[in-house]
């Protein structure tokens, strides 16, 4: 009636495997199905490691003048996952890794009073001597900009001023 062949043989079910490689099976479908969520999740590594230092997001901010972050840097003590435990002094804070970011100084030796503070400061330019440090820091122009009050930009330069349009009046 509708033309499908008759089954010659019994249905089986599928062979037994050894246990060792349905475990390891197992484990590779859980890892595919762990970078999956992890790519729709988007979540980032974030490098946080012992011995980084922080700084901490203030709880309940002042306002709109007041920085989202403490100013004093915080050590970091313990990673756990998503929780970062880091400590001042006699402070100790744990939270989500969320709440920090990392500063560009870094404690070179085993005392707290030691820091480098090489990260935090831009590399000094070529044309700039270090022979000079109580002088006042050369200015730096963009091509374009006055290097004086009295100085006009050039037409054309990056910074040219275009006149205000014309209001027209309804009358």
């Amino acid at each position: 009636m509708f033309k499908v062949p008759p089954q010659d043989c019994i249905p089986a079910g599928p062979q037994w495997t050894s246990p060792e490689l349905d475990v390891e099976a197992t484990q590779q479908s859980r890892e595919r199905t762990n970078q999956k969520a992890t790519e729709r999740q988007r979540r980032r590594y974030l490098g946080f490691q012992e011995g980084n230092l922080v700084v901490v997001k203030i709880h309940r901010p002042g306002g709109k003048f007041q920085t989202p972050f403490e100013p004093e840097p915080w050590q970091v003590i313990s990673v756990r996952g998503a929780m970062i435990t880091a400590t001042r002094g006699r402070q100790r804070v744990t939270r989500n890794i969320s709440h920090f970011r990392r500063t560009g100084v870094v404690i070179t030796s085993e005392e707290e009073g030691e820091i480098d503070d090489s990260m935090a400061e831009p590399p000094a330019e070529e044309g700039q001597t270090e022979g000079a440090q109580g002088a006042a820091p050369s200015a730096q122009h963009l091509p374009g900009e006055s290097a004086g009050r009295g100085e006009s930009l050039p037409r054309g330069g990056r910074y040219h001023l275009r006149p205000n349009p014309v209001s027209r009046s309804r009358s």
